[in-house]
């Protein structure tokens, strides 16, 4: 034995009364197992007679391990726990998914929007505004959208497209100091084809007075320019028309 166990040993010899030895047998973080230190080893041949014992000998006079992790349910103080039981005794686990849903709720939001997209209704998921409600949503009945003569416009086309994801990259500006490129992104509400030519509108629900419809008009004039400009370049076609279709005023207002 080394001078350094050597010591310990005569240490722990001259100590009275009760002493706890033990040893960690498993490294979580490398996975790997761990064996008792040769003090340990000195201590078991001592008090087991044992005075050639090996690793082997060591773990068959231990009995099973004591381990760390909760003995039942009902000592699991939270989630890590009673995980860390699942795994430490194997026992099966039943509706992992629901589980792991309830301890990572980002998990669940990403189900119910891939459950809620993929369906045909029209969902938060798919740009509905809940407090808007029938005011936007095109499939209601008792919508103002349904209602409106922009709408009815829409029916009678060619073809019609409503709810159009929109993304482009918008450049630097050169004139801007350490301006960089951004990424736009919005909802083309309705798109529909009248004489080959298309006409692009956007719905607001913005609660003004319709003497301030001019100042809205004014805001939103570039954010409906670069929807044109957007659907123009995807269709290949041009679009004639654009406008601005007020919910709360029941007004369509070409822009």
């Amino acid at each position: 034995m080394s001078g350094a166990g050597s010591r310990s040993c005569l240490l722990l010899a001259r100590l009275r009364g009760h002493l706890t030895l033990s040893y960690t047998g498993h490294d979580l973080s490398d996975d790997r197992d761990k064996f008792p230190s040769p003090q340990f080893l000195a201590a078991f041949r001592i008090l087991s007679n044992q005075r050639t014992g090996s690793q082997e000998d060591i773990l068959k006079w231990l009995g099973r391990p004591v381990s760390f992790a909760p003995k039942d349910d009902a000592s699991c103080l939270d989630m890590k726990d009673w995980w860390l039981r699942q795994l430490c005794t194997g026992e099966p686990v039943f509706d992992a998914e629901s589980l792991v849903l309830q301890s990572f709720p980002h998990l669940a939001r990403g189900k119910e929007s891939l459950a809620q997209r993929a369906s045909t209704e029209f969902t938060p998921w798919d740009g509905r505004a809940e407090l808007a409600g029938a005011d936007l949503d095109p499939t209601h009945d008792g919508g103002a959208v349904m209602r409106s003569e922009i709408w009815k416009r829409a029916q009678q086309s060619e073809r019609r497209f409503v709810e159009i994801p929109y993304q482009t990259l918008k450049p630097a500006d050169p004139n801007i100091a350490n301006s960089t490129p951004t990424v736009l992104r919005g909802v083309i509400d309705l798109a529909f084809r009248e004489g080959g030519s298309w006409v692009i509108v956007d719905y607001k629900t913005d609660k003004r007075p319709e003497d301030r419809l001019p100042e809205l008009v004014a805001h939103y004039r570039g954010q409906l320019a670069s929807y044109a400009d957007f659907w123009q370049a995807t269709v290949g076609a041009p679009v004639l028309e654009k406008g601005l279709y007020f919910t709360h005023a029941n007004r369509y207002v070409r822009v």
